[in-house]
């Protein structure tokens, strides 16, 4: 039983060592935090007034701002280029020439429907004059008799 006893006394008196020597050291490193820093050292200089120039120098990409997309309203082969790239142009001017054959012929086509259609409505009202009068001269015979 003293062993265990001595054995005990001996770990708390390492324990007692260790933790003064924490607590030491905590009061050194307090009393160094505690001390200010030395003052910093200024350089100070008269102002002078005078005119400077502002130049600087930039490497740079620039893209004009009035640049557009031009699409196509309808499909087509592109003949023509009436433009040069770069060169200013003004509103309704031709830009490009679609192939225009295709186009021609679906507008004569429509033309031809036009006139068809046309044609078509002066004999109906032909035929329905003719037919008024028919009838209105049926109905006079029998008012007749």
């Amino acid at each position: 039983m003293r062993r265990t006893i001595t054995g005990g006394l001996v770990i708390g008196l390492a324990g007692l060592a260790v933790l003064a020597t924490m607590l030491g050291c905590n009061r050194n490193q307090n009393a160094k935090a505690a001390a200010p820093p030395p003052p910093p050292e200024v350089i100070v200089a008269p102002v002078e007034q005078r005119t400077v120039s502002i130049v600087r120098d930039f490497t740079a990409r620039t893209e004009a701002v009035p640049t557009v997309e031009i699409r196509a309203r309808v499909a087509g082969i592109l003949e023509e280029v009436e433009f040069r790239e770069g060169a200013d142009v003004k509103k309704g001017q031709t830009l490009f020439i679609i192939q225009q054959a295709e186009y021609k012929a679906a507008l004569e086509t429509a033309r031809a429907q036009l006139a068809k259609a046309q044609a078509d409505l002066v004999r109906a009202k032909d035929t329905s004059v003719v037919a008024r009068f028919q009838a209105t001269l049926q109905q006079r015979k029998a008012d007749l008799g």
